[in-house]
């Protein structure tokens, strides 16, 4: 961790050293060369403080430091023990050194300032310091004595402060070594102490404990060293006196903990988990708060509050700048972080990339909005336990729905997942997309692509559910209940998973496809194979002016499917469709929605055939459905329709007039036998003139008034 380097060069150094009331002067004699006096100020910023006793680093009397001489740079950089200071035991947050070093030379000076007393029989400090000849190392232990006992939460002792500075020597000149804390404080806070339940009680406790946090550092490099592993602080009384940083709650507990890089390439910040106990003289049973993803960064505090003593409800856990008056972020805690933590509803407003596991520990619905989750690095999101309390555990339960993409493994550990919406798909280097531990898992929609959709230890039909969604190359029948057979969709065999990239092409390209994400064209797709277009529940949407959005095209032996979604066009030409039929493909429309000029057009040069059985087609200008030209057939089954009247008349249903059938019944081109009409009667309207019947035999028309409109329905006689 290199901080900013400022120098002072000439009569300035010479004046800063003069100012400088607590002062050491070391002579390092080269054997050649030029030699310059080098004053350095070590200093832990005032800036960084607080007023109140934790944070104010007063506690840190000791400081420890040595020069190093530095050769190469970046991966063969070197540094060589030139001497080690004298330790101040008596150090006040500010000092200057007085060096005597030769110019042209690069050196480092590494500085250590924490609470340990040479003359102290238990240890003031956890830390231990050592210089080697071609390095230096911190190392901690928190057991205080031989016998075990630890340090206690809440104890400012263990605090320290740290700096790693690299200088190049071109004359007399001044150095700022400025030292900041290696660790992150973690604080809890309560609001509830004064609370009637506690208020006789004798005395309140607690215990701190970090998991998957250091033990050791490389102070060249800044680096953690060693594995992760937990640290635990001894029970303590709660804090008096102290100020906890956030306003209206108490302390319950603080500690610091060594957080930081492994390698160049790390951030300084972290995810770790976190456990205190809180005891209560005369209840039976301490209790114990797990809380998952903590963010946690150098010189950072990280605050958790809430109702503890009472209750079990965490109000918030938040990151906030260090002790060095900087309003920058702290560490990127996502939405989805907060969504485990706190639980709640989240609606995606953008992708998201996580690079750490998640663990959710309260209840939570996620809306993907269709945005994508991505896990980097085999990051997993685990539905686990809720924090535990006095009644004992109980299991977190998530729910994610919506249309989107989730693209990191889902592990069940204790909670509850259901999954009701967005696509799934194998992913590389996890044994399945979902593994189930414990817990359980419902499904009750959403499409699953890969042999390997649910793994783990827990696969029982006891824990897991499959009510809905749609598979492929997965076979859910046993886990699926008797009643819910309808409900769950096993694509056949050949079927093409489609996304928005590729959407144009695998409809040109024909055959079985399922639409997993919106889609938004820029061109018209042309189709003219056969092909089943299921839309997923997702939606396609045309910003093509002039063109038909989707063309189908084909001989007789082309037959096209389309249902389960919605079709709209933001074009503004009106003699264009939505979707147009030419030649003479066999096109069945199901559950679509349709909105726009022309939903439907006929624009045949052959026997083509439109058959609509459900669905909404709302027309934008004057037709829902519009037969241009052919000799092909429109038939309607069902549906709702709408559209604007022009100059006083609905033509939701009409026959470009040069084009009318030569039988001169206009049902042997558009025949109704079912569906909905808004202001529009199918059996006796002015589309065509007066009286125009397009209602097959054996129907007739019923109506109703809703609103200021009139509904008409077609239905057998």
């Amino acid at each position: 961790m290199t901080m900013t380097k400022k120098f002072l060069f000439g009569t300035m150094a010479v004046a800063l050293m003069m100012a400088t009331a607590c002062t050491s002067e070391m002579d390092v004699v080269a054997p050649t060369g030029d030699e310059a006096m080098v004053a350095v100020s070590v200093d832990v910023p005032q800036l960084q403080m607080n007023s109140r006793a934790f944070s104010d680093g007063m506690k840190a009397t000791t400081l420890q430091g040595a020069l190093y001489e530095v050769t190469g740079s970046g991966t063969t950089k070197t540094v060589k023990l030139v001497n080690v200071l004298d330790t101040d035991e008596n150090f006040q947050l500010k000092k200057t050194v007085s060096l005597k070093l030769r110019t042209g030379n690069t050196y480092a000076l590494i500085f250590w300032a924490d609470a340990s007393k040479s003359d102290s029989q238990d240890k003031q400090s956890p830390y231990t310091v050592t210089f080697e000849q071609t390095g230096a190392k911190m190392e901690a232990d928190y057991k205080v004595t031989e016998e075990g006992r630890l340090f206690s939460a809440g104890d400012d002792k263990l605090d320290a402060f740290y700096c790693y500075e690299e200088f190049t020597v071109a004359g007399d000149m001044a150095v700022e070594a400025k030292l900041y804390r290696p660790f992150a404080q973690i604080n809890i806070g309560t609001n509830d102490l004064d609370a009637d339940a506690i208020a006789e009680k004798a005395t309140i406790s607690s215990t701190l404990t970090a998991h998957n946090v250091y033990k050791s550092m490389d102070l060249v490099t800044g680096f953690v060293t060693g594995e992760p592993t937990d640290v635990g602080l001894q029970n303590t009384s709660i804090p008096q006196n102290e100020e906890f940083p956030v306003k209206g709650y108490e302390y319950l507990t603080m500690g610091y903990f060594l957080v930081g890089q492994t390698k160049a390439d790390d951030p300084e910040k972290s995810l770790i988990d976190v456990e205190f106990i809180i005891d209560i003289t005369g209840e039976p049973t301490l209790d114990r708060r797990n809380v998952s993803n903590v963010p946690v960064q150098r010189n950072y505090r990280t605050n958790i509050y809430g109702q503890f003593i009472t209750s079990n409800v965490i109000d918030n856990v938040e990151i906030i700048p260090g002790y060095d008056g900087t309003t920058e972020p702290g560490y990127e805690y996502t939405d989805l972080d907060l969504l485990a933590d706190k639980g709640g509803e989240l609606t995606l407003t953008s992708d998201i990339e996580i690079d750490h596991d998640i663990n959710v520990i309260n209840d939570g619905v996620l809306h993907l909005n269709g945005f994508t989750v991505t896990g980097k690095n085999g990051a997993k999101l685990t539905i686990g336990e809720k924090v535990v309390s006095k009644a004992g555990g109980e299991p977190a339960k998530l729910r994610i729905e919506g249309n989107g993409t989730v693209s990191t493994p889902l592990v069940v550990d204790g909670g509850e997942l259901t999954i009701a919406g967005g696509y799934y798909a194998e992913i590389a280097g996890a044994e399945s997309t979902i593994t189930v531990e414990s817990g359980k898992l419902i499904i009750e929609g959403g499409v699953f692509n890969g042999e390997n959709v649910i793994g783990g230890d827990g696969v029982t039909t006891e824990n897991v559910t499959i009510e809905g969604g749609t598979f492929k190359d997965f076979d859910p029948e046993e886990f699926v209940p008797a009643e819910k057979k309808d409900d769950v969709v096993t694509l056949p065999e050949g079927t093409t998973i489609v996304t928005a990239a590729n959407a144009i092409s695998a409809i040109t390209a024909g055959g079985d496809i399922l639409l997993i994400e919106d889609v938004i064209l820029s061109d018209r797709i042309v189709s003219q194979k056969s092909t089943t277009i299921d839309l997923g529940g997702n939606s396609i949407t045309s910003n093509v002016s002039g063109k038909d959005a989707m063309v189908i095209t084909g001989n007789s032996n082309a037959e096209v499917t389309i249902k389960n979604g919605t079709f709209k066009s933001n074009g503004q030409n009106d003699s264009y469709g939505i979707i147009a039929v030419q030649k003479d493909p066999k096109v069945t429309i199901e559950d679509v929605n349709l909105e726009g000029i022309n939903p439907i057009m006929m624009y045949s040069t052959g026997a083509g055939t439109i058959t609509i059985n459900s669905g909404t087609f709302i027309g934008t200008g004057a037709q829902a459905v519009y037969y241009f030209k052919g000799s092909g057939k429109i038939i309607i089954n069902g549906g709702f329709f709408k559209s604007e009247p022009y100059k006083g008349i609905y033509y939701t249903l009409n026959i470009y007039d040069p084009n009318r059938p030569a039988s001169g019944d206009v049902r042997d081109a558009i025949e109704v036998r079912g569906g909905t009409f808004v202001n529009f009667d199918p059996s006796n309207n002015k589309a065509e003139g007066e009286g125009t019947n397009f209602v097959a035999n054996g129907y007739k028309v019923i109506s109703e008034q809703v609103g200021s409109d009139i509904y008409y329905t077609v239905v057998p006689n």
